[in-house]
C-alpha cells in the first residue's frame, strides 16, 4: 500500500506517512474489524509529527529574533563599552597632565593665560618664561622629580637596613 504524500509536506512528516502506512492492518481476534490500534498509533505519529514540525518553526523563529537582537546589541554594547573607554582615557590623561601640562603641548601651543588685573601682570604672565616657572614644578606622575633629587637624600646600604 502506497502513502500519498504532499509535495508540500516536510521529508520528516513523509517519512512518518510512509512509514504508517507500510503496517499491516490486524484484525482484532473475535471482533471481525480493523484494529483501532493501529489507526491510534498513525494518528498519534502525525499529532507527533505536527508537534515536532511546530517546535522546529517555533525554535528557528526564535533563534532569528534572537541572532538579530543580539547583534543590534552586540554594535551598541561594543560602542557603548568604546566611548565609555575613550571618555575614560582622556579623562585619564586630563587628569594626570599629560595632554595639557606636558613639555610637548607647551612647546606646541603657546598657554595664555587672562589674569584680571594690570597690564604687569598680564605680561608677566603670558612670557615663555612665567609659563615655564609656573609649570616646571609638575610632575605627571611625581617619581621623576624625587630620582634628580636622590644625590641629597641618604640612601640604604642593600640588604643592612643602615644609611650611609
Amino acid at each position: 500500500m502506497e502513502a500519498i504524500t504532499d509535495p508540500s509536506t516536510p521529508a520528516f512528516l513523509q517519512e512518518v506517512e510512509a512509514s504508517a502506512a507500510s503496517l499491516r492492518l490486524v484484525q482484532v481476534p473475535g471482533k471481525g474489524r480493523y484494529s483501532l490500534l493501529r489507526l491510534r498509533r498513525f494518528w498519534l505519529r502525525r499529532v507527533e509529527a505536527h508537534i515536532a514540525l511546530r517546535c522546529r518553526f517555533w525554535f528557528r523563529r526564535v533563534e532569528a529574533h534572537i541572532a538579530l537582537h543580539c547583534r543590534f546589541w552586540t554594535r551598541t554594547l561594543f560602542g557603548l563599552v568604546t566611548s565609555l573607554a575613550l571618555v575614560e582615557i582622556v579623562w585619564w590623561l586630563l587628569l594626570s597632565g599629560w595632554l595639557f601640562r606636558s613639555e610637548w603641548m607647551r612647546s606646541r601651543y603657546k598657554l595664555k593665560l587672562s589674569i584680571i588685573g594690570d597690564d604687569d601682570k598680564r605680561r608677566k604672565t603670558e612670557s615663555d618664561d612665567a609659563l615655564r616657572d609656573k609649570f616646571d614644578g609638575f610632575e605627571p606622575f611625581g617619581g621623576t622629580a624625587e630620582m634628580r633629587q636622590e644625590d641629597d637624600k641618604p640612601t640604604r646600604v642593600a640588604g643592612s637596613g643602615q644609611c650611609r
